[in-house]
């Protein structure tokens, strides 16, 4: 009997950080909302790896192929950004107010592309590829040092993703992939208006202990991977 390949549940997760002096340390991220507006495009899946850039963010090894043939059942994004309000201290508005556009305004003058090799094969806009986890809800209290704001792209069901269903795509071994964001030129204009990420607070305003705050957006790719088995080692074109 021929060898033949197991399905292992799996995630490719690829993260892209803006914050001050993300873009020294991580392929791909940018300094400030400002600087990502500058950007033609923000890639995914082809820019960084897990070596450069932690397995925190990407879990990715190459950046110009997948290593085992994949599945492809469900896409995701989320945009992520930690309220400036969990200062012990006080927490500006306008740093507030950054929260809550990223996280729910932003996304909608954006959309994103997916392609495999030089076929594009998903177009839609960030919203309607929700990422199924993470947390969700908002609150406000009366005062901006107690207030606080959290909400995710979606409610975090597993199964609230854009998904190809009992049909996924499937890419071969040693095949580039790519995902790609663009904004609009509205979407620009909310991003340079954005300026800087900020930072966060922890202290009081006579002993501060400020840390550089970081956006993400996060992609995640949810299927199977095609995997060899132990002693059944082997090499085909469509594996």
């Amino acid at each position: 009997m021929a060898p033949k390949n197991v399905e292992e549940n799996y995630e490719i997760y690829d993260c892209c950080l803006i914050g001050a002096g993300v873009d020294a340390k991580y392929p791909g991220g940018f300094a400030s909302f400002a600087a990502m507006a500058l950007a033609e495009e923000i890639p995914f899946c082809n820019i960084r790896n897990s070596s450069e850039a932690g397995k925190a963010y990407t879990n990715i090894t190459s950046k110009d192929k997948l290593p085992w043939g994949f599945k492809m059942e469900s896409i995701g994004m989320r945009f992520l950004l930690p309220s400036p309000s969990k200062a012990i201290d006080t927490a500006a508005g306008a740093e507030l107010a950054k929260t809550k556009f990223w996280l729910d305004a932003v996304m909608e003058h954006a959309f994103f592309e997916f392609k495999i090799r030089e076929d594009v094969i998903l177009t839609v806009k960030p919203a309607m590829i929700p990422g199924g986890i993470g947390p969700v809800g908002n609150q406000f209290a009366p005062t901006t040092a107690e207030s606080s704001y959290i909400i995710t792209n979606g409610t975090p069901y597993v199964k609230n993703r854009f998904s190809y269903g009992k049909r996924p795509i499937g890419i071969p071994r040693d095949t580039p992939i790519q995902g790609t964001l663009k904004f609009s030129e509205i979407g620009k204009e909310l991003l340079t208006a954005m300026g800087d990420v900020g930072v966060l607070h922890f202290g009081t305003t006579a002993v501060p202990v400020v840390v550089n705050n970081t956006a993400i957006i996060e992609l995640t790719l949810r299927g199977y991977r095609l995997v060899q088995q132990r002693g059944e080692w082997h090499f085909s074109a469509g594996e």
